[in-house]
């Protein structure tokens, strides 16, 4: 039963299995307190990942294991109430992760294929991408309304006159009263991207104190981390915050980065040969809720590319032929 109570714990037990576990803690007293010890040392584990489906199963069992009414455990109220989660487009598994909240810091984290919509405790209202993750605290967020991301997610936040909302990526500050934009901060790009839609924002850096940029409607900041250069330009907002409803715009993309974003929606590894002539390829394309075998088909009609799979890893090559025939 040990090994049923973990996974129970880690969100991946079966109907049954958790049908079973039920059926155990109501046979004795005994081994409700066996429960609750393991349960105890499991939160605090501080390098755990709880699953989301844990506490929703764990909110229907509780009560039926009592006959009075039960009293309510502090940290896993705080569990359920500190943000709502719905998948929107679509994810592959229950991997949407919540994490360290006992010790009153919550993550939400997703993974490849996802794209969820997250309620925030002043209904701030964030989408967050694919590989993407949010931090906060929950205990000291009505005061303080700071959250940290990495990957990429889309604002729309509620103006509050108690204070201003703040969006951390590394040293770089993103401060707002209430308005919508997008950040685009994975790891990979060296750079991070903040497109406003609507409102005003203040970009600050925590190791430049002489560094203020504010955008206004339409503006495109790119703040580059080797040069620490900031670039600012005009662009259409929605181009850079419909991936939320599925939609996905490139513009003489390099490939390097149309691919990635790939690898984000669909969950997929696909690697670019080595080849300088291929990364200097760009393409114009929108991506709706399009297979990705149909989006692959339309690229090497596109380009001069080719596709081949192997171990479950799509590799990207020049088609050489092809490239020289289309630069005649």
């Amino acid at each position: 039963m040990k090994k049923a109570t973990e996974k129970y714990f880690l969100g991946t037990a079966s109907k049954e299995e958790q049908h079973n576990l039920l059926t155990h803690l109501r046979a004795s007293n005994a081994n409700r307190q066996v429960f609750n010890a393991q349960k105890e040392a499991w939160k605090a584990d501080e390098n755990k990942v709880v699953s989301l489906i844990t506490w929703k199963a764990w909110q229907k069992v509780e009560p039926q294991l009592h006959s009075h009414k039960p009293v309510r455990n502090i940290w896993l109220k705080t569990a359920l109430s500190i943000a709502s989660v719905i998948i929107v487009v679509f994810g592959f598994g229950l991997s949407l992760l919540v994490k360290n909240i006992n010790h009153q810091l919550v993550t939400i984290q997703t993974r490849e294929g996802q794209n969820v919509e997250v309620f925030l405790p002043d209904s701030t209202k964030v989408h967050l991408n694919a590989n993407s993750s949010l931090t906060y605290n929950a205990w000291l967020y009505s005061y303080n309304r700071d959250v940290e991301m990495k990957g990429e997610a889309f604002f729309d936040v509620t103006k509050q006159s108690s204070g201003k909302f703040n969006v951390n990526v590394e040293e770089l500050n993103v401060q707002v009263l209430g308005t919508r934009f997008n950040v685009n901060a994975y790891k990979e790009n060296n750079h991070v991207e903040v497109v406003l839609e609507e409102g005003i924002v203040e970009l600050t850096l925590d190791n430049d104190s002489q560094f203020r940029k504010q955008l206004k409607p339409g503006d495109r900041a790119v703040i580059e981390w080797a040069e620490k250069t900031v670039l600012l330009n005009q662009v259409n907002p929605m181009e850079f915050s419909s991936w939320k409803e599925g939609v996905f715009y490139f513009h003489d993309q390099k490939l390097e980065g149309f691919f990635e974003r790939l690898e984000n929606r669909y969950g997929v590894q696909i690697v670019l040969d080595d080849d300088s002539q291929l990364q200097q390829l760009s393409i114009n394309m929108t991506i709706r809720n399009d297979r990705l075998e149909d989006v692959l088909k339309i690229v090497e009609l596109t380009l001069p590319v080719r596709m081949v799979t192997e171990n479950e890893c799509i590799k990207v090559e020049l088609d050489k032929t092809r490239y020289e025939l289309m630069k005649r």
